[in-house]
């Protein structure tokens, strides 16, 4: 009775084993883009989720695709104090490194809106316009695209909704095309609903959903 118990005891941690490391897809490619994902999450949110761990685990149904060191992802540390503590009286920018792109900004009590222009892959001339909230939290991004001939090609617009505690709670993502295009390729829509944990993130969208487990360091994966 005794080595049914052990063995019994052994079978069960190989399946927890098991189901820790087992990866939800082989393919690089839809580990890449559940990743990017939960990371565009995080960054809307100004990775504050981030704070306080040092790794992160991502589910993909309750089955884990990817394991992230979060002391070594970025290049320096994050100042967390101030991210918290930044306003829009903090953030103003004339230029952007090799593009010297030119900025302008309209202010009102609740947001700030920064536009500029620059030019992309096959020389598309991109018209973007992004919002932010008083705490400089994106709630609207939008890019206009334009051919050679500057002729309008599609609009991409994102909505990121949060509560007062200025916590991410959905992402709305639209795709629009020229009334002489609609016809042609049917509009494209995406959102994500995330629900917040005390470790965890949890996404939802037409993927499935994604669960974002934060891990502080007794707990981190060397």
């Amino acid at each position: 009775m005794k080595r049914i118990f052990i063995l019994f005891f052994i079978v069960l941690n190989l399946k927890a084993v098991a189901q820790d490391i087992a990866i939800y897809d082989p393919s690089k490619d839809t580990v890449r883009i559940f990743t990017e994902i939960a990371m565009e999450v995080f960054k809307t949110n100004k990775y504050l989720d981030f704070k306080g761990y040092d790794s992160l685990k991502l589910y993909k149904d309750d089955i884990l695709f990817k394991t992230i060191n979060l002391n070594t992802y970025f290049d320096r540390p994050k100042n967390w104090t101030r991210i918290e503590s930044e306003s829009i009286k903090d953030y103003y920018r004339k230029k952007d490194g090799f593009y010297e792109r030119n900025y302008s900004y309209t202010e009102t009590d609740s947001t700030l809106t920064e536009t500029y222009d620059y030019y992309g892959v096959m020389e598309h001339l991109i018209k973007k316009k992004t919002v932010y909230n008083k705490a400089l939290f994106v709630i609207y991004e939008e890019n206009q695209w334009f051919d050679k001939n500057l002729n309008l090609i599609k609009t991409d617009k994102t909505y990121n909704y949060f509560l007062s505690n200025n916590q991410l709670y959905k992402i709305a993502k639209y795709n629009e095309l020229p009334v002489e295009e609609e016809g042609k390729f049917p509009p494209q829509e995406n959102d994500l609903y995330i629900m917040h944990n005390k470790n965890a993130v949890h996404i939802q969208g037409n993927f499935g959903r994604i669960r974002a487990e934060f891990l502080p360091a007794k707990k981190s994966v060397k």
